[in-house]
């Protein structure tokens, strides 16, 4: 089973892109806080890549730096060669559902926007996506 469900916070305000087929993709880092304390003391954090189709769009409009959201997904491997010509491994969250936790003024959002669910990620070409550090992703 690759399930995955995490809450945590947007390290960066999300990159949507239109793909060839007319279908959005938003692709954000989620910082999540480990639920023990290391040596220190202290709570570390993992910051995980997520790529999300269904709600890029609200994506887009509702979520920002530091925007607190659930995301429901599965983890998908990948790789891609860099620049340089070395092969680059890369681990991205895919996002079944996004559920948006409060705004960016941390006042809680009551109702989810709508989310378009004509999506259907299982016809999708996944070559077509860019890695999230590969050097054609660009500012979109």
């Amino acid at each position: 089973m690759n399930r995955v469900e995490l809450i945590g916070r947007l390290c960066t305000d999300p990159e949507v892109r239109t793909l060839s087929s007319g279908h959005m993709m938003a692709r954000f880092r989620l910082a999540v806080k480990r639920d023990r304390k290391d040596s220190n003391g202290e709570y570390q954090s993992d910051f995980l890549q997520i790529v999300a189709f269904n709600s890029a769009e609200n994506i887009q409009k509702y979520l920002h730096k530091g925007s607190q959201c659930a995301v429901e997904g599965r983890i998908q491997t990948g790789s891609y060669t860099n620049n340089d010509g070395q092969k680059v491994y890369t681990t991205d969250i895919i996002a079944d559902r996004v559920e948006f936790l409060n705004t960016r003024s941390g006042q809680q959002q009551n109702q989810q926007p709508q989310q378009d669910l004509t999506f259907d990620p299982t016809s999708t070409d996944w070559n077509e996506i860019p890695d999230w550090d590969a050097p054609d992703w660009g500012d979109h």
